[in-house]
């Protein structure tokens, strides 16, 4: 598995959370976005989030998704964890998320979780996307 942690000043550790991701068996490859790589440009900006982890899962076809590194196939090859500075502000990005289900622009499935936002791959089946979801939740808690 490879890991990839970069320095942030998050409201929930950074590190504790890769090392949380590192613990899911489905769980592949972990690496957290910088200023210089983030796709979305949202790292560190009013209303941003104060870090962005993405990982892959080997349930999800790699080859099928575009891009070669974690970083690049975004959400689509297993799933992210966005951080905010609170739990309003990770309210309001589930919320964003929320408005795109149903359509094309769907990424998957989105919960809230104190300041994070675990969003899992589309790319996985609904029973898949629970699953992976709840085995987040559990890792994270024991990683607070």
């Amino acid at each position: 598995m490879m890991l990839i942690a970069c320095k942030s000043s998050s409201s929930r550790d950074e590190v504790s959370i890769i090392k949380a991701l590192g613990e899911v068996d489905t769980i592949v490859d972990i690496a957290a976005v910088t200023e210089d790589n983030d796709p979305n440009g949202r790292l560190n900006k009013v209303g941003g989030y104060s870090a962005q982890i993405y990982f892959s899962s080997n349930l999800v076809d790699q080859e099928s998704v575009s891009g070669t590194t974690v970083i690049e196939k975004g959400t689509d090859c297993g799933g992210s964890i966005e951080v905010y500075k609170t739990k309003k502000e990770a309210r309001e990005r589930n919320e964003e998320l929320a408005s795109y289900d149903g359509s094309v622009l769907a990424s998957g499935s989105h919960v809230v979780d104190g300041t994070c936002v675990i969003r899992i791959s589309n790319e996985l089946t609904a029973s898949q996307q629970e699953e992976l979801e709840a085995n987040i939740i559990v890792v994270l808690k024991d990683h607070k």
